[in-house]
């Protein structure tokens, strides 16, 4: 079976991108890798604007359609809105479309093929990839990292659909870990919507935590936790501590690109990028430093592509009380066994599942730690 780059490269008809942006800057660097050539670019209709991008006129699908018969579609952007992943679903059926997998940060400005999951990439990581799966526990986890990695190896939308899981379902998988939740940290809290679901999920809880680095996305945060939404959660039972900052695994000031969307990331593991527009520094520190020895119960990590420098600046509270975790797993290409690997070396007597909510392509992929019965 090919991997979906030797799909497209092998195409005897045109390949068209769908989408512009980072993913599709993401994607057309790929091609270059592989030396697959783009015969054009199209957007939804609202996105066309008459634009160029990276020297492609933005067509619409229809012109796209028209100017190249017999096109193979390559989606360059993601998304978890239904409307818009049954648009891509209505493609596919109309085309071969193909939803080739890039990592959502890269180590540098440009990726790199060591960051694609192909076929050299899995035979490489073999016995890592071998060896969190067979840590996982139970079989529906099992399932979903066969359709993850199928996924990333082939591009096929079809695998996106199953073993997918409602946000309800993986809340009350989460809540199996501890009878009580009394402490609970959101590191990448972005505007508060993750914080208002933590206190609708975790009714008990009397303390929580939220960092955010993001200026734009922090005072949003600050705003919701001073002033909540009408009809929101009731705050005020909850002792809040906002943080405007980082989490890492050492004390420093970070370079941050951002501006205030989900995406907003450390640059290149805290480097400064001059090539990056909105790139500030960001004061960061140890989660556990900040804890103090205090006891945790929940810790919830989606800090753009820094999981593994959160993951050890949480190590000792992780090993003293076993907080259950919900890990990020997608940002980056190794996150699929590099991060597993080091929660098991932090506690070995984790339970660890994998679940995944519906989204195009395979983001929204999480690890969900629960301590020992």
């Amino acid at each position: 079976m090919m991997n979906v780059w030797q799909t497209l490269k092998a195409w005897p008809g045109p390949v068209v991108l769908y989408g512009t942006g980072n993913g599709a800057d993401k994607l057309l660097d790929a091609f270059a890798l592989y030396g697959i050539e783009a015969a054009g670019v199209f957007a939804s209709d609202g996105f066309v604007r008459h634009r160029v991008f990276r020297g492609y006129p933005v067509l619409s699908y229809a012109e796209a359609r028209e100017r190249f018969p017999g096109m193979m579609i390559a989606v360059a952007f993601a998304s978890s809105l239904l409307g818009v992943m049954a648009q891509i679903d209505a493609l596919a059926a109309r085309h071969p479309l193909v939803m080739p997998a890039v990592p959502v940060i890269t180590g540098d400005a440009r990726i790199g093929r060591s960051e694609l999951f192909d076929d050299d990439y899995r035979e490489a990581h073999r016995e890592a990839l071998d060896n969190v799966r067979a840590s996982l526990a139970d079989e529906e986890s099992r399932a979903l990292f066969d359709d993850v990695t199928a996924f990333r190896l082939t591009g096929a939308l079809p695998l996106l659909r199953r073993h997918t899981a409602s946000p309800g379902a993986v809340w009350t998988l989460l809540r199996q870990g501890r009878g009580a939740f009394r402490t609970a940290c959101d590191l990448g809290a972005y505007r508060g919507d993750t914080v208002l679901e933590m206190l609708r999920e975790l009714p008990g809880l009397t303390r929580l935590l939220a960092f955010e680095p993001d200026p734009r996305s922090f005072s949003r945060l600050a705003a919701l936790i001073s002033h909540p939404a009408a009809g929101e959660t009731p705050l005020y039972k909850t002792a809040f501590s906002v943080y405007n900052m980082a989490v890492w695994d050492t004390s420093a000031l970070l370079c941050f690109g951002g501006d205030g969307g989900r995406g907003s990331s450390l640059t290149a593991d805290g480097r400064p990028n001059r090539n990056r527009a909105g790139t500030r520094p960001v004061r960061a520190m140890p989660l556990d430093a900040i804890l103090g020895g205090q006891p945790v119960d929940y810790i919830k990590f989606d800090v753009e592509g820094a999981e593994a420098h959160a993951l050890r600046g949480a190590a000792a509270a992780i090993r003293t009380y076993a907080p259950v975790l919900r890990v990020a797993l997608y940002h980056r290409t190794g996150d699929l066994w590099e991060l597993p690997l080091l929660i098991r070396s932090l506690r070995p007597d984790y339970r660890l599942y994998l679940r995944r909510t519906l989204c195009y392509p395979d983001w929204d992929l999480d690890l969900l730690c629960l301590p020992p019965l």
